[in-house]
């Protein structure tokens, strides 16, 4: 029997003590000092890795905002809320040290580049070159091939994450299968049916649809210059050849000649058309794959502008919507454009200087002419304590009764919105206010509406 040589006995290179029970964990990453005992890296998520998942989680948290806009369907609040628990996983599985923390962070990335690249696209197939690109979409874009880029070479992640342990589970396919395949299978079957039928119909106007939108521009003609939907109609035409109905229309508001102006405008009559309850010319239009070329002209400022609406345009125009969104919507896109064109003088005494819309109230800010309302504290006072429920009446009944602003007063009811006037003295030292709540507003409005 040979005698025992402990000079021979070699050294154990299998990990030992709590270092093998990580090694040996089906989901967890040992940390860099169970795996190679003598190095002094910093094992924790920090520097550019820590920025990324920052932004994944800011990303997905302002996702949430779409959650406000009006006409958001259930795909939509679907895609929002599942989006946001894809990334919760995510930034766990990174703070967990989970093997399939990268698989999950690309994933993520891959669909978000993909889903920017797509929107560009769209918006260059179906719009001219240039319109309708956000800039947010494309910087969405760059940060997110940039952080594949780093994900893929960054010797940082390699040595947190090594390649020979990481892993994709069962449930991980599964939640994307959940999060993401499910929902862009739908999407993509409704855009292409969408798509389709446009595209048809703009091939082939439906010759029904013409003839009859001939027969109505005929009577509008007859009855110009003639009030309709609010709007002051001085002309129409149409041209048959080029398929486009031509009118002219007046508005109170002062006309800015703006790219921003136009499209806040263009805004403001879809919201105001998707509102209305008539919609038979409008459908008579997207029918027959005709345009409106709408010029606006202000009798405030005598300025003009002219606004087109596509086929496309009134395709969205005629979908049905929830009412309360839709008067939500109305409201915002008001408020939008006549605060562009703030501030101007309704008249030598008064001047507008904004309009915006909170919560739950439509609100204007006036300004009053020292002439017209001394600079006096007294006079403010009395102002102040005159804001009582006869003027909140009178408000509302002026509001309603004038041909121009009737449908916003109809709108603020649907919209169970309040109204807020802020009148201030011409230096700005001065300020009155008053405020009707949404209640108090349909009580009031519809006490009138009896009356």
């Amino acid at each position: 029997m040979e005698d025992y040589n402990p000079e021979m006995e070699q050294p154990s290179t299998e990990p030992q003590g709590k270092a093998a029970e990580t090694e040996n964990n089906l989901f967890t990453i040992p940390p860099l000092a169970e795996r190679d005992p003598e190095s002094l890296e910093d094992d924790s998520i920090s520097g550019w890795m820590l920025f990324m998942y920052v932004c994944i989680g800011l990303g997905a948290l302002l996702s949430l905002l779409n959650l406000k806009e009006p006409g958001v369907t259930p795909i939509i609040r679907y895609n929002v809320w599942i989006n946001l628990a894809f990334a919760v996983y995510t930034i766990v599985a990174a703070y967990k040290r989970m093997r399939n923390a990268i698989f999950l962070a690309k994933t993520y990335i891959w669909v978000s580049l993909l889903t920017n690249v797509c929107l560009i696209l769209q918006g260059a197939l179906v719009m001219p070159v240039g319109a309708g690109l956000e800039t947010s979409t494309a910087v969405g874009a760059v940060f997110s091939a940039a952080w594949l880029f780093y994900l893929y070479k960054s010797h940082a992640v390699e040595a947190r994450f090594p390649r020979n342990m990481r892993r994709a589970f069962v449930w991980d396919w599964l939640a994307i299968l959940v999060a993401f395949v499910i929902p862009f299978v739908t999407i993509a079957v409704q855009s292409y049916r969408t798509t389709d039928t446009i595209e048809y119909a703009e091939k082939t106007p439906d010759a029904k649809a013409v003839k009859k939108l001939k027969s109505e521009i005929a009577k509008l003609k007859k009855q110009c210059p003639t009030t309709q939907n609010y709007t002051e109609i001085y002309s129409v035409d149409y041209s048959e050849e080029c398929n486009i109905v031509s009118m002219r229309v007046s508005t109170p508001l002062p006309v800015k000649d703006t790219k921003r102006y136009k499209e806040l405008a263009k805004d403001y009559i879809m919201a105001s058309y998707m509102y209305s309850s008539d919609k038979t010319i409008l459908k008579i239009l997207a029918k027959a794959r005709a345009s409106l070329k709408l010029t606006m002209t202000s009798f405030t400022n005598m300025e003009n502008i002219t606004i087109e609406l596509t086929p496309e345009d009134f395709d969205l125009i005629c979908r049905d919507g929830n009412e309360k969104e839709l008067s939500v919507r109305l409201l915002k896109a008001s408020a939008r454009v006549e605060n562009e064109g703030c501030p101007y003088n309704l008249d030598s005494d008064v001047t507008m200087l904004s309009a915006a819309t909170d919560d739950s109230r439509l609100v204007y800010t006036y300004k009053y002419s020292s002439s017209y309302v001394p600079e006096k504290k007294y006079v403010w006072d009395d102002a102040k304590a005159a804001m009582k429920s006869e003027n909140k009446r009178d408000l509302v009944n002026d509001l309603a009764s004038d041909v121009l602003t009737a449908q916003i007063a109809s709108v603020l009811k649907t919209a169970r919105y309040g109204l807020r006037y802020i009148y201030t003295s011409e230096n700005g030292k001065y300020t009155a206010t008053l405020d009707v709540s949404p209640e108090e507003y349909v009580d009031l409005y519809e006490s009138i509406l009896r009356e």
